[in-house]
């Protein structure tokens, strides 16, 4: 049956049906994203997951970089302070140990070298002259040694302690005289010259008889005879004699005591003998039978030449710059920066206090004795020595010289003593260092020992072990210095080493995740041309019941399958053109919309329907309608009709 009637029906026209979602419809002043701008999950997934790892490890890569800058400064800042701290301790060990035990060796070496080679050799002589003379008197009762023939056996026995003396010393003697004087004017005594050169000696024996002129004639090495005529000399008074006077004030001091004042030995002042001129000093004993100075009739002396105390102040010198000249130290030290010296620095005269008694580099031999800091004087090292130790102690007697050893420092440039106390060689040129040592000669008379080295002189080691400390903190530092930078290329290895596994991680995750969500976007796609994709790998995997592992999409694999089912479904009772715009989101297809229009309207049926039916199975019947509604449909659906029942 077919015919044309205005029939009134929903617009279902093909050409009335928009392509365009209703999603992509802006709303509301909703902005649309252009499809350009639009990216995958995939490239979504990964971006974010490597852009959080690169931050997080950039994050931890500047903390950890900080971090070793940080402790590295620390670590070298803590070096450095542990070098400053070792240095002071070492110049402090070099200083109070090395340094101090140098000066207190060269200082006791002296002091007991005069205590042996001075005060005993000379007290020996004395002692033996005078424990004959109170034999003398003991057995001789009233013998007191002024008869001629007793001065001339006391002359004999002076001989022979010479004599002695000089075989002791090998022929390099510190007595140069034994004399007996009394105080009615005699003398007896024998002395020793220098003849020729200085490793020969000529032994003089003398004798005075109570006048001006003292007798002396040179006698045998071997025999003491005489083998010269005796020639005579014009002295002193016996009452001007420097060791004779320093007797006699005693026993005149003795005198004005209610108590017995025992007598003692004594020494001189300084001054200048007789037989040569040779500048030196007397250790004198009293003549008092009776013990005391009540009898008091004269003095035995034993005189020794200021040469010999320089001589062991030069001994010691050079001991010292062997010493410093080896390897060790590796110092060079000479008389213009070094000195060994004595000064006379307490005593009965204080006119005297100060003077020099010795002084390495120096043989005072006939020269007139001079003050140790008399500007003029000859070695500038010794003159500014003793300013110095004046301006640090204000008087050779002060107290503190007394008492043990001093050092103390000073500084000596260009001619001008200065920085006491002070002085620091690390920051000033002419630091020396000074000891000093006093050496008590009897109640009242002390000479000083003074060593006076160029500061530094022993630090050569402190030094070494200074330079070896610091090349091992540079190794040290060097070291940590590579182990940080390789700690810094580690720390990039595994940086990029988490970059990469975390893109790795990315994009195995993504893969798992965007794979199933493209066969699924690839199917809705399909879906919405009302392709319901059965041929599809895709579609029979979820027909199947395959989904995903993630829950998410797992969930929209199940959707998907109910609003395929539903669609198709739907389909079935509804044209498919109308389905088609509902589903693409046609405005028009949502809502119930009337319209005139012209259209054809085509009835069409089966020939002999019924008895084909009749003939055939139920299962035949509905392939044949199958076939015909498929193949009829197709047909009208090509011409853009649509079939309504």
């Amino acid at each position: 049956n077919d015919g044309h009637h205005q029939h009134v029906l929903p617009t279902t026209s093909p050409q009335t049906v928009s392509t365009r979602s209703m999603c992509s419809q802006p709303t509301g002043g909703a902005k649309i994203v252009p499809r350009c701008c639009r990216t995958s999950f995939k490239a979504t997934l990964v971006a974010a997951i490597v852009t959080s790892t690169v931050i997080s490890c950039l994050g931890m890569m500047i903390a950890l970089e900080f971090y070793r800058s940080a402790l590295l400064s620390l670590a070298t800042e803590r070096i450095q302070d542990c070098i400053t701290i070792q240095h002071d301790l070492v110049s402090s060990l070099i200083e109070h140990n090395v340094t101090g035990a140098a000066f207190s060796k060269a200082l006791e070496t002296v002091r007991e070298t005069v205590g042996t080679q001075v005060v005993d050799e000379l007290g020996a002589e004395v002692d033996g002259i005078w424990t004959y003379m109170q034999n003398q008197n003991r057995l001789y009762h009233g013998w007191t040694g002024h008869a001629k023939s007793d001065r001339e056996m006391l002359a004999n026995l002076t001989y022979l302690q010479l004599r002695g003396h000089l075989k002791r010393t090998r022929n390099n003697p510190h007595t140069k005289m034994i004399k007996i004087s009394w105080s009615s004017g005699e003398e007896a005594g024998c002395s020793l010259t220098e003849q020729g050169d200085s490793e020969s000696h000529r032994i003089w024996a003398y004798d005075m008889a109570g006048s001006t002129q003292r007798t002396r004639w040179a006698v045998e090495w071997d025999t003491g005879m005489r083998i010269e005529p005796p020639e005579s000399k014009t002295v002193h008074e016996m009452g001007k004699h420097p060791a004779y006077v320093v007797q006699l004030q005693a026993a005149q001091h003795a005198s004005g005591l209610t108590a017995r004042a025992i007598s003692r030995r004594l020494w001189s002042p300084l001054f200048h003998n007789w037989v040569d001129g040779m500048l030196g000093v007397s250790l004198t004993a009293p003549i008092a039978y009776c013990g005391d100075y009540s009898c008091f009739d004269g003095v035995v002396e034993a005189f020794v030449s200021l040469e010999y105390i320089s001589f062991y102040c030069d001994a010691e010198w050079d001991r010292l710059r062997r010493m410093l000249k080896r390897d060790m130290y590796g110092f060079d030290i000479g008389p213009d920066n070094s000195s060994v010296f004595i000064v006379k620095h307490a005593g009965r005269d204080a006119a005297q206090d100060g003077m020099l008694v010795g002084a390495s580099g120096s043989m005072l031999t006939r020269q007139l004795f001079a003050d140790a800091y008399t500007d003029g004087h000859h070695n500038a090292i010794v003159n500014a020595t003793a300013w110095a130790i004046l301006l640090n102690f204000t008087s050779w007697n002060a107290s503190e010289l007394t008492n043990g050893e001093q050092l103390f420092t000073y500084r000596f440039h260009k001619g001008v003593v200065s920085e006491v106390g002070t002085c620091d060689p690390d920051k000033m040129a002419g630091c020396m260092q000074v000891g000093t040592l006093s050496v008590q000669l009897d109640d009242q008379t002390r000479w000083l020992v003074i060593v006076v080295l160029p500061m530094g002189a022993f630090s050569l080691p402190g030094k070494a072990a200074e330079q070896t400390v610091k090349s091992q903190v540079v190794q040290i530092s060097d070291e940590l210095e590579k182990e940080m930078e390789q700690a810094r290329v580690v720390g990039i290895v595994i940086f990029a080493g988490a970059v990469a596994l975390c893109v790795a991680v990315a994009l195995c995750l993504s893969f798992l995740v965007s794979r199933r969500l493209s066969f699924l976007a690839e199917l809705i796609r399909r879906l919405g041309d009302l392709d319901f994709a059965h041929d599809s790998k895709e579609f029979r995997e979820l027909r199947l019941g395959t989904r995903s592992r993630i829950r998410e999409v797992g969930n929209l694999q199940d959707s998907f399958c109910r609003l395929s089912q539903g669609i198709e479904a739907f389909a079935r009772f509804v044209p498919e053109t109308v389905v088609q715009n509902i589903v693409r989101g046609d405005p028009l297809a949502r809502h119930l919309h009337v319209s005139r229009r012209f259209v054809s309207i085509m009835f069409s049926d089966i020939r002999d329907f019924t008895s084909i039916a009749e003939h055939i199975s139920e299962r035949e019947l509905l392939y044949l309608l199958t076939c015909y509604f498929s193949s009829m449909t197709r047909v009208i659906e090509r011409y853009q009709g649509v079939v309504a029942e």
